[in-house]
């Protein structure tokens, strides 16, 4: 640097110098420093690609109004600005250091401001497609496509799907064809899983409902299915009140296991059933005893009713011995029950039972009748037999009407016995066995005096033989009894004969002074009055037989007095 000419007029004002100039003066001038300032934004639709930012959009201030045009090297984005979202723009180094070089006055500082860069989504649609025909009124993910600039939305659920109609959305109450669309949770839930895009949703997609119904299976106890019948035009899901339509013949096994309503579900559902049957008693109206097809299979008859009441009867007819005949009708009552089967036709029959209380035959015992013997006979099934007694008989259905005969038939009287001839001597009876010593025996009765035996005559004899003529014996008894000493009721009454030893019969032998002749007398009338029954004791035909050995001894006795006298 020199000094300027005009200026050498200024400095040499003294004029005492000879004033030359010469020379240069060095100046240096240092670089002022400044800041640079860096703002703009930048906006950019989503690419799905790292966007870089556009250099016009930002801007630098420099000093003293300097300027200067960047370029895409000298700024750069924070981050990675890929995903719809806003971004920090910089200055890079390299920016910087091309503005200081265009401006070598300063030196130029950057004081860290920033620009953004902002990545907005990009425009999108959703697109719904599919079909679907059902009975049930629910979506099926897998018959609809969800896709969004080409890309499928997986994960989708019955949930994410509504129905419209006219587009507001509907609750499907019958059968017909309905838009699908998907829901505000679905639509938001597939924004939010793809924020870079602006999306509007359309669609395409169809759901057609069909009605519903119900089998209803009437099937046996072996799971055989008999009929069926259906209820239909319903969506599914409805509840409809049910009544059971039982095929001919057949009842309801439990008639409680039953549903009174039923809800729609396009499946099945199972009733129970049985044969059904007819109680017939023997009091049913005949209009109402079952005949001819049987409902629950037409190809087939009812068997014949059998009989349900039978009275067994017994007769007794009694013949007494004046020719009157009287006769007692003893009858049983015997029922059942038939039940009719309404599928086989068949018949089963309960077992018999007696009625108001006549289940037997009572037991009959016939009036007994002095002097005659009853004869009772059995007649079954025209053949005849002889009976003991009249038994209780307990009926069944197989008792036989019987008829029973009761007569009397009149005792056989004995035969008079002829005159006896005169006893022989008895052959001489082996010797018993010694008896005990008997007790002393009271002395008799003085008999009365006899006439005299010396003078016999013809008339005497005749009388004799008359009085030895055995008397007409009582009539025979049916079962003797004993008295209280063990001896027959048909032994001889008198007092003089009870005694059962042969000390007795001894006795009346000694008494020869009219008491071996009262002793014969009655021992011989009593002896033919009073026969000794068959069966009595021992002891008793003991005593009868010491009474006979008596009797002959006195017989033979008198006979020899006879003789002497002759």
């Amino acid at each position: 640097m020199k000094l300027k000419d005009s200026s050498h007029s200024k400095i040499a004002t003294n004029d005492n110098y000879d004033w030359s100039f010469s020379g240069l003066a060095s100046v240096t001038i240092n670089k002022a420093n400044a800041t640079i300032k860096f703002s703009g934004n930048d906006t950019v639709t989503y690419t799905g690609n790292k966007v870089a930012p556009t250099p016009d959009a930002f801007t630098v201030t420099l000093a003293d109004g300097q300027t200067y045009k960047l370029t895409a090297n000298d700024i750069q984005v924070i981050g990675d600005p890929v995903n719809v979202g806003t971004y920090q723009v910089e200055l890079t180094q390299a920016g910087i250091d091309a503005i200081n070089k265009a401006n070598p006055n300063y030196n130029y500082s950057y004081d860290g401001s920033k620009g953004t860069l902002t990545i907005d989504p990009a425009q999108a649609t959703a697109t719904i497609s599919g079909l679907q025909t059902s009975k049930q009124p629910q979506v099926d993910p897998k018959n609809y496509t969800v896709t969004v600039n080409g890309q499928t939305i997986t994960g989708l659920t019955a949930d994410d799907f509504i129905f419209s109609k006219d587009g507001h959305p509907v609750k499907l109450i019958e059968a017909g064809t309905y838009d699908v669309e998907l829901s505000g949770d679905a639509i938001d839930k597939i924004r939010q899983a793809n924020p870079n895009y602006n999306i509007t949703f359309s669609s395409t997609a169809k759901f057609t409902l069909e009605n519903s119904s119900q089998t209803i299976n009437y099937v046996d106890g072996s799971g055989n299915v008999i009929s069926s019948t259906e209820i239909g035009d319903q969506l599914e899901g409805t509840k409809v009140s049910f009544t059971p339509d039982v095929p001919a013949g057949w009842a309801l096994t439990d008639p409680n296991n039953v549903p009174s309503e039923i809800t729609i579900s396009n499946g099945t559902t199972t009733i129970e059933i049985k044969h059904g049957t007819i109680v017939v008693t023997p009091d049913t109206p005949e209009d109402q005893i079952p005949k001819g097809q049987v409902p629950g299979d037409p190809d087939k008859q009812y068997e014949e009713l059998g009989v349900l009441d039978l009275k067994p009867t017994r007769k007794i007819i009694i013949t007494l011995p004046d020719g009157t005949v009287q006769e007692i009708l003893q009858q049983g009552n015997l029922t059942r029950t038939a039940t009719f089967d309404e599928v086989t036709g068949k018949i089963t029959y309960s077992d018999w039972t007696a009625k108001d209380g006549k289940g037997a035959w009572d037991e009959y015992e016939p009036t007994q009748i002095p002097g005659y013997t009853i004869h009772i006979t059995e007649t079954v099934d025209g053949k005849t037999k002889d009976i003991d007694s009249i038994s209780k008989v307990t009926v069944s259905a197989d008792t036989q009407d019987t008829t029973i005969n009761i007569t009397y038939t009149r005792d056989q009287q004995p035969t008079q016995p002829t005159q006896p001839s005169d006893s022989t001597n008895p052959s001489v009876p082996t010797n018993p066995s010694e008896p005990t010593n008997p007790a002393q025996p009271t002395s008799p009765t003085q008999p009365g005096k006899p006439d005299k035996p010396e003078k016999p005559n013809k008339n005497k004899d005749d009388a004799n033989k008359q009085n030895n003529k055995p008397a007409k014996p009582n009539k025979k008894k049916k079962n003797s009894k004993q008295d209280k000493r063990g001896q027959s009721n048909n032994m001889p009454k008198h007092a003089d004969m009870n005694s059962r030893s042969p000390k007795h019969a001894a006795t009346a032998i000694a008494n020869k002074k009219g008491g071996v002749n009262s002793s014969k007398s009655i021992t011989a009338a009593n002896a033919k009055n009073e026969l000794p029954q068959t069966g009595d004791k021992q002891e008793g035909i003991a005593a009868w037989l010491g009474l006979l050995l008596s009797s002959l001894g006195i017989f033979n006795l008198i006979g020899d007095k006879k003789r002497k006298k002759k």
